[in-house]
């Protein structure tokens, strides 16, 4: 499950870099370096959706799945005002991408990270759920391996006095006999 936390967590990383770099074309006017924002927001896709590709194959829940389809959606949602926002930047009109930021895209993305984190909680909560889950087991597993070690040394304790009995009985006989064959009884029989 952490792997999945992870990956979400790097879908946030990658929106953070795409915040950046929306707030630096803003500022910036080197045709250089608006095409290496530009080319920064372009590579989130790739990263994101890779990141997505992973988590719909590894998440299994269906309170996860949920959650997924609502990021995505919500993802969705807020790429259409963020790509309007660069054709205005790219077309020069600053005041309107300015607007659309403000008025359309921060909304958007607000819910675009609610639904991660919510993803993210999610994930958290099956991973503590998995670790009680081996918490129990183990704890299990060590009173069942205590109850065969105590059994084991019962039976070990009961074969060793069982083995003595049946070396010492015998000797103890045979002293016995030797004893009264000493005493001069030799009638004694074995």
């Amino acid at each position: 499950r952490y792997p999945k936390i992870q990956t979400a967590g790097d879908i946030r990383t990658v929106n953070n870099e795409v915040s950046l770099a929306i707030r630096n074309l803003f500022v910036m006017s080197e045709p250089a370096d608006v095409k290496a924002q530009l080319d920064v927001i372009a590579n989130s896709r790739k990263r994101t959706n890779a990141n997505i590709d992973t988590l719909k194959r590894s998440i299994a829940s269906p309170e996860g799945k949920a959650a997924l389809e609502k990021l995505m959606a919500a993802r969705a949602d807020y790429r259409g005002p963020r790509d309007k926002v660069l054709e205005l930047l790219r077309a020069g009109q600053v005041d309107e991408a300015k607007l659309v930021l403000v008025r359309e895209v921060t909304p958007k993305q607000v819910a675009y990270m609610a639904s991660l984190d919510e993803l993210i909680l999610i994930q958290e909560k099956l991973m503590t759920a998995s670790a009680d889950e081996v918490n129990k087991a183990v704890s299990s597993t060590i009173s069942s391996v205590a109850t065969l070690l105590a059994a084991a040394f019962v039976v070990a304790g009961l074969m060793a006095l069982w083995i003595i009995c049946s070396t010492t009985r015998p000797l103890a006989e045979a002293a016995a006999i030797a004893r009264a064959v000493a005493g001069g009884d030799l009638a004694m029989e074995f």
